[in-house]
């Protein structure tokens, strides 16, 4: 990466000391990197990449002072969602997978997973908050999970939060509570300890049952995905007010809420575009003043 980082600087800038780079060659570079129909993401590896060599280069004392590359705005891209007949397909996988499993630990880690969608796709919460979270939290007679902060959970919000639980979920949950009641953790390895220590291992476990329902890399995240539906289902599907959404998922505002509604604006593009059937008949006015 570095050699071909080099060599693009080189064509970009010109063959110049190290010394004398500056924000003008910069801004070359990344002309030239857009030119060539980089995405913002790819340029920004280059960019990086030449900040590394200068750190480098003032170890080594080429440098006195180290030039700020500073990194291009990216576009933040719209999540793709799990359709409901895909989710339909990846809760039958995985109970097929159940049936066919070869061994105990096998299942068990299958049920998890089966438990892991039916709870984040239910209530919309971060994968920590159900990977790290004791059985003891689920208050079932009111009906809520509760997340409080500790040495393995970072909660976003900073403070303790409780999790609704909707009828369905809750019936789910005390199914698997009275059939497992050897289990400590939500996501628990059936002898009391954690089956996931790392919330990225639970993404790397639903990657796997992504591609094997032909889903995978399409851009829908593996486990992220699942606060993504729970939105999209309270607001397209019951009609639930943003605000409200915003405030089950822990977002700070709602403009991180409306991310998810990608459909939104494609549908207010297209009821604009029908405006012009109807301006046909319209008197549009001249855009020159009248003349005196």
């Amino acid at each position: 990466m570095f050699l071909q980082t080099a060599n693009r600087f080189v064509q970009a800038a010109g063959d110049v000391p190290v010394s004398t780079i500056n924000e003008r060659h910069r801004g070359r570079f990344i002309a030239f990197l857009t030119d060539k129909g980089l995405a913002p993401a790819t340029v920004n590896k280059y960019l990086r990449t030449i900040q590394s060599f200068f750190y480098w280069a003032k170890a080594c004392g080429e440098l006195e002072e180290v030039p700020s590359f500073k990194q291009i705005r990216e576009p933040k891209k719209i999540p793709k969602i799990l359709s409901e007949e895909d989710f339909s397909r990846l809760l039958e996988h995985i109970a097929r997978k159940m049936v066919e499993a070869r061994s105990p630990r096998e299942r068990r880690y299958l049920l998890l997973h089966q438990r892991y969608v039916m709870i984040a796709a239910g209530t919309g919460a971060r994968r920590n908050e159900i990977v790290m979270t004791p059985w003891s939290a689920v208050d079932f007679e009111a009906g809520v999970i509760v997340v409080r902060v500790s040495t393995r959970l970072a909660i976003k919000e900073k403070k303790e939060k409780e999790i609704p639980l909707a009828g369905f979920l809750l019936t789910y949950l005390k199914g698997q509570r009275e059939a497992n009641p050897e289990e400590r953790w939500l996501m628990d390895d059936g002898s009391g300890r954690l089956a996931y220590t790392s919330g990225h291992s639970v993404t790397t476990a639903f990657g796997r049952h992504l591609r094997a329902i032909g889903l995978g890399g399409q851009g829908i995240k593996s486990t992220h995905n699942f606060r993504a539906l729970f939105a999209t289902r309270l607001r397209n599907q019951l009609g639930v007010d943003v605000l409200t959404i915003s405030g089950l998922l822990g977002h700070s505002t709602t403009a991180m809420t409306e991310r998810y509604f990608s459909g939104d604006r494609e549908k207010k593009e297209e009821a604009v575009k029908r405006l012009d059937q109807l301006a046909q008949d319209w008197h549009i006015p001249a855009a020159s003043l009248p003349s005196h």
